[in-house]
């Protein structure tokens, strides 16, 4: 996992400037939702995004084989890709949105509090976007067979919650499971310079 974390360095590690300095009022007010899965190149990048704009999301694991998530995206949506990103806060994401470039520049543009987007995110994928799945073994990509299906497809599951930066090495391992299980989350961001770390020592 740490050669997975180095393989993408300096992405999803640091919040951006800006975004420590924006104010609450330009925060989201409602839940972001991201339909992804762990081992997904495409879907890491807007993890990545999200890490270093300080964003809390709730994200709804989409392994292969999954019974419950991946049937929300094709009944919302008109293809069954990932990631899918829905956002009540706007008119541009509450119908919900393909395509990881689509969404991160989105997510600058409307919460980066003019920080410049950072290109690298996007243009490095097709070298190193590849390397945390390859490493990792494709962990974080299919459901576990023995994962509880107890419940009813439609039944609410209440999200857990997770603190965590996308380049963190054992924070990726807790995404793993979470996957595997299908397990929502609420993912509450805290990389380097996020305020957010000072919740995360109270609640520890």
């Amino acid at each position: 996992s740490g050669f997975a974390s180095i393989a993408r360095l300096p992405f999803g590690s640091k919040v951006d400037e800006a975004c420590i300095a924006r104010p609450a009022s330009a925060a989201p007010k409602e839940r972001i939702v991201l339909y992804e899965f762990e081992a997904c190149p495409f879907c890491r990048r807007v993890r990545e995004a999200l890490s270093q704009l300080d964003l809390t999301v709730e994200v709804r694991p989409c392994p292969k084989d999954a019974v419950k998530h991946r049937a929300e995206v094709d009944a919302m949506g008109d293809k069954l890709t990932f990631p899918f990103l829905v956002d009540p806060n706007t008119d541009a994401g509450k119908g919900g949105m393909y395509e990881s470039e689509d969404i991160c520049r989105y997510l600058y543009d409307t919460y980066g509090n003019g920080a410049e987007f950072p290109e690298g995110i996007v243009s490095t994928t097709v070298l190193t976007g590849w390397m945390p799945t390859l490493l990792r073994a494709g962990r974080g990509m299919t459901r576990y067979a023995n994962a509880t299906t107890h419940r009813k497809k439609d039944d609410p599951i209440e999200p857990l919650t997770l603190y965590n930066y996308e380049g963190n090495q054992f924070a990726r391992l807790a995404r793993e499971a979470l996957c595997e299980l299908e397990l929502p989350y609420v993912l509450f961001n805290c990389g380097k310079g996020s305020p957010r770390r000072a919740t995360l020592t109270e609640v520890a």
